[in-house]
């Protein structure tokens, strides 16, 4: 048994001098001079603002992360220099000592200078000035990560010089090399694609599920037949999910609406199918028509159709600013397509979204196109991060969307959101990208602030709420290697002029940013809980609605969790 073992280990490694020379190469090589250069830099230029404030924990990981990467592109920047000059030799005791001290000088400077830049974000996205900036943790946990990554990708190494040198008893080098290689990266893409990435989607529709099922706090069966769950509808309560029964019980009852409009209000409407409600989209959304003539949609002054995120969610603010505006004479309608949270919707299977909006808006147009003109309601849409995306891709064009509805109010847009970048790459030659200015004005607007939308400058049918300091909006893989527009110039009103792009680092940094985007400040990140009204505002306000009656309903509407 012994023989037998010892002859398949012998055959795993390369005999003689050789394998011993792999082992020191691989696996107890101190660090390359290249590689650590690269880590050395990397790790200050993690530490440089971003859009978004960070936790010193948060930015230590990051930071570890970013030496790894930086590491590996200095050892294959030095591994193609050997190629081309053979005979490079390796880097002198002094070369270390000089990075050893430069590399601990400039440390210590952009950790210094970390916490400055971290307080000026703070700062300009409204958060609190308290950066709990911790330097010798952040250096030490930095480090860590980027050891365990090492070792990793060391041990990743090892495997294919092994099976290199494996299939090099059998074949030519160059072949083996070749099949050592593609081998290693298929089963480091399965493992990765087909085990943990889908074993990652897997555990969180089944915990999303759950909490789909649950019943939000404070929240109850609501007791007007005006809204679906309630008493009469065609949806029943338990299949509308977390999201959906907060939706439908938060209609602003009847009695606030008369107070705020100073005359008598109507019960609003508002429709919700569940992803439990029918068996698939084409169903929820007939399940979704029939409700609104049930209630009465398509009587009211106004239908808003909504695309929701991933999960099912509605922003508060959007019907409950149409509810005010309009004294209650209001429909609105939305539909659940998924369990997941929209950023996992959007690696997964973001083209659910648009199929569920092409679906409900489809369906909704259709009815209303049975009536008399004259008869119909205002038709407009809304779309919040995944769901602007999915409310866009409905359309085939501006045009379209211009001609097809009264109105659209989208919401921290991605960069995916085909109209969007039509209108910003068309736009104006003297506007900013993080304020595009489109034909004037006088069909699409942008707007962070109020004063954005101003009664002055005419009346939008499209009016984009978008935050300088948004990562969703401005996340793209172009990132990587091409200095965004919005990064040139002049600069958003929240973001920090001290930023500045680097080539794969600031791509990590803003996708660092999506993760605490929606906990940002209201009125930066990804947080457009006050602008809402606004935006409606500037669409389709009734007659005599004034900027007055605006200021009044902001501090009404329902603030985001």
């Amino acid at each position: 048994m012994r023989v037998g073992i010892r002859a398949i280990t012998e055959a795993l490694q390369p005999r003689g001098s050789e394998g011993s020379a792999v082992r020191e190469r691989v696996v107890r090589k101190r660090l390359g001079f290249g590689g650590s250069v690269g880590a050395v830099l990397l790790f200050c230029l993690s530490l440089t603002p971003s859009l978004l404030p960070r936790h010193w924990a948060l930015q230590a990981v990051v930071s570890g992360i970013t030496m790894a990467i930086g590491y590996g592109i200095g050892a294959s920047i030095g591994a193609v220099a050997r190629r081309i000059w053979p005979r490079l030799p390796a880097a002198p005791t002094r070369a270390w000592w000089i990075l050893g001290g430069v590399g601990g000088l400039l440390a210590a400077v952009f950790l210094g200078l970390g916490e400055s830049w971290q307080r000026e974000v703070r700062q300009l996205v409204d958060a609190s000035p308290q950066t709990g900036w911790h330097p010798v943790p952040i250096a030490t946990v930095a480090a860590g990560v980027f050891g365990l990554l090492l070792l990793a990708a060391r041990g990743i190494r090892l495997a294919t010089r092994r099976l290199a040198n494996t299939f090099g008893r059998f074949s030519p080098r160059p072949v083996a090399s070749v099949a050592a290689v593609g081998l290693v990266a298929t089963l480091s893409y399965g493992l990765g694609q087909g085990v943990v990435f889908n074993g990652f989607i897997d555990i969180a529709e089944r915990g999303a599920a759950a909490a789909n099922a649950a019943i939000p706090d404070g929240v109850s069966r609501p007791d007007s037949p005006y809204v679906s769950g309630g008493p009469g509808s065609l949806v029943p309560w338990d299949t509308l999910g977390a999201h959906g029964r907060e939706f439908t019980a938060g209609a602003v009852p009847r009695a606030e609406l008369s107070a705020f409009a100073g005359r008598p209000a109507r019960d609003p409407i508002r429709v919700y199918v569940g992803r439990d409600s029918a068996p698939d989209l084409a169903a929820q959304a007939e399940l979704a028509v029939r409700e609104l003539e049930r209630t009465g949609g398509f009587d009211r002054s106004v239908l808003a159709v909504i695309t929701t995120t991933g999960t099912g969610w509605v922003n508060a603010a959007v019907p409950e600013s149409l509810e005010y505006m309009y004294a209650g004479d209001s429909a609105v309608v939305a539909m659940q397509y998924s369990y997941l949270p929209s950023w996992i919707s959007f690696m997964a299977d973001r083209e659910m979204a648009t199929e569920a909006a092409e679906t409900l808006i489809g369906a909704v147009r259709e009815r209303l196109l049975q009536l008399p003109a004259d008869e119909r309601p205002k038709l407009v849409v809304y779309g919040e991060s995944l769901g602007a995306h999915g409310t866009e891709a409905a359309f085939g064009d501006l045009d379209e969307l211009l001609a097809e509805t009264d109105g659209a109010l989208l919401a921290g847009p991605p960069h995916t959101n085909p109209i969007w970048r039509e209108v910003v790459s068309e736009r104006d030659p003297n506007s900013p990208v993080w304020q595009p200015v489109y034909g004037g004005g006088e069909a699409v607007r942008f707007a962070q602030t109020a004063a954005d939308l101003s009664a002055e400058d005419g009346d939008p049918r499209v009016v984009y709420l978008q935050n300088a300091s948004d990562p969703i909006v401005w996340w793209s893989p172009e990132l990587l290697y091409e200095k965004p527009a919005w990064l040139d110039g002049s600069r958003g009103p929240d973001v920090s002029g001290a930023m500045q792009w680097f080539p794969v680092v600031t791509f990590w940094q803003v996708t660092v940013d999506l993760i605490t985007s929606t906990k940002a400040p209201p009125g930066h990140g990804h947080s457009y809980h006050e602008s809402v009204a606004d935006g409606w505002a500037a669409l389709i306000a009734p007659p005599g609605w004034t900027d007055a009656d605006t200021a009044r309903l902001r501090p009404l509407l329902t603030p985001e969790d």
